[in-house]
């Protein structure tokens, strides 16, 4: 493997196992290099949410994939002996399939039509592309003495024309003001300055790619809104991605993960809850 090479048909499982700090795997350092470690160790369980979630990656990424690898539960009383019987025949049958039952199956095909309707997605999926590929670079730090590999799994790059990197996102909520304060709260500009990176690494051009997130709403009608990262929002995730990523390289050389500062810190309430003559 070269120092930045772009993978694909890379499943998530071998994405994993890919040597390589994830942007992810620095998101705790909003709180403390003690809380990024304890995540990287312990990672969570697939939550209902994040089941749908890389269900809709599928259905809009990799069609064929999805309708190999997913199959709806038939609805059963599994207390019965017929239902234990119907279920057993069902797992014999699908014996390696990732279950949704019918309420999440529609709600994923749902979702997925409406991605595909928007008019600007019709404009794109003909045109060439790559999905769910595996970026694998290497960043410098501390003045180019230090080589800290890096990863990142990138939804979707279009060329047309200009090249787009898009990252698929469900929400509750995809209206403007919501979807800000969702980019705020879950770093999702520090996840597209890392994608950029790690992009220009593998394969360098010259004028900037595009960053859109394409966001769907998880419950009818299925509202779909497309945003593109501004300049000065790219400049802020890159600059919380090489301090994230500097912390890391620094806690993992010192083996040390410390939590919040051991010293008695003075403690206010944050500017905009004061009212405007507190503050004057």
């Amino acid at each position: 493997m070269s120092d930045a090479e772009i993978l694909k048909n890379q499943s998530y499982d071998d994405y994993v196992r890919l040597p390589g700090v994830r942007v992810s795997d620095l998101a705790g350092f909003k709180r403390s290099p003690l809380h990024a470690r304890y995540a990287m160790l312990h990672p969570s369980d697939d939550t209902p949410s994040t089941i749908i979630g890389t269900a809709l990656h599928a259905c809009v990424l990799e069609p064929k994939k999805f309708l190999a690898d997913y199959a709806v539960a038939p609805e059963l009383d599994k207390r019965t002996k017929e239902g234990k019987a119907k279920w057993v025949e069902f797992q014999e049958l699908h014996p390696n399939a990732l279950v949704l039952r019918n309420d999440e199956y529609d709600l994923v095909r749902g979702m997925a039509n409406a991605v595909f309707e928007h008019p600007f997605v019709q404009s794109l999926v003909a045109l060439p592309s790559l999905r769910e590929i595996a970026v694998v670079w290497n960043e410098l730090l501390a003045g180019g003495r230090i080589k800290q590999p890096c990863k990142a799994r990138v939804d979707w790059v279009v060329s047309a024309g200009q090249t787009f990197v898009i990252d698929i996102k469900s929400a509750r909520d995809a209206s403007l003001d919501a979807f800000a304060k969702a980019i705020h709260n879950l770093s999702y500009h520090v996840k597209a300055a890392s994608y950029l990176r790690g992009l220009q690494a593998a394969a360098p051009v010259p004028n900037p790619r595009r960053f859109l997130w394409v966001v769907v709403e998880n419950s009818a009608p299925y509202g779909v809104a497309i945003y593109e990262a501004s300049d000065g929002l790219l400049a802020q995730g890159e600059q919380e991605y090489t301090q994230w990523l500097g912390r890391y390289s620094e806690c993992s050389l010192l083996e040390s993960w410390p939590g919040y500062p051991t010293t008695i810190m003075p403690i206010d309430l944050p500017k905009w809850a004061w009212k405007a003559e507190e503050v004057l």
